[in-house]
């Protein structure tokens, strides 16, 4: 199940009476996300008019920081940034796009990523119907973008990121050809300075890197600095 929190008037005691429902459930993995305010929807409307007042950023920070004590406490582990399972259980398909390996999306708006290129389908559900009646392929797709190597490396090493164990240096030089330490060692260091990255160690050797429980609050700024 996936669940929301940082909703206007949510509130953080109905934010752990849900919490404590979903435990109840015979489900065994469980996601949650701060409420994003699309641009173009009714609700980002009535934020932008004022209807309401969102969350502040301290509010959203004190959500996430419960539900992760409170989920793991009961069995559901973080195993990513926002998801958590029972022992086991983590989601395979998730966890191939957190490796940054590639995808085969299917239909209007989907995404794919094969041989280092992204591309996205139309999201136009009409003229994607259309398209593929006519056999018109090359229309099929309003982005493309080939990645160079450095940029491939730098993405997955940010979606390695996302991951409870973070980033394990041998297998990053082995996936992508990039010692990672080397490409990004400034920001590395700096990012552990400010308390956003842990260090890993095997045999007194550096071996990789991972989130903090602070890094995990500013994974956006975290993948800033790395990019």
């Amino acid at each position: 199940i996936d669940l929301i929190y940082g909703i206007p008037l949510q509130g953080f005691d109905l934010w752990m009476k849900e919490l404590a429902l979903a435990v109840t459930l015979p489900v065994k993995h469980i996601s949650f996300y701060s409420l994003t305010y699309e641009k173009g929807t009714p609700l980002s409307k009535k934020l932008s008019n004022k209807e309401f007042l969102p969350l502040s950023q301290e509010e959203e920070a004190k959500m996430y920081r419960y539900g992760v004590r409170f989920l793991e406490s009961r069995g559901f582990l973080r195993y990513e940034i926002s998801n958590f399972s029972l022992k086991g259980f983590e989601c395979k398909h998730n966890l191939s796009y957190w490796a940054n390996l590639p995808y085969q999306g299917i239909g209007a708006g989907a995404v794919s990523f094969i041989d280092g290129v992204r591309k996205k389908f139309l999201p136009d559900v009409r003229q994607y119907v259309i398209k593929v009646k006519g056999n018109f392929l090359r229309g099929l797709f309003v982005e493309e973008e080939k990645l160079s190597s450095l940029r491939h490396a730098l993405e997955t090493a940010v979606l390695n990121l996302r991951r409870n164990k973070g980033i394990n240096f041998h297998e990053f030089t082995k996936d992508t050809g990039f010692d990672f330490l080397a490409v990004r060692s400034k920001e590395i260091h700096n990012l552990g300075k400010e308390k956003m990255l842990s260090f890993k160690k095997q045999k007194n050797q550096l071996s990789g890197i991972k989130l903090t429980n602070r890094g995990f609050l500013f994974y956006d700024y975290v993948c800033r600095e790395l990019l």
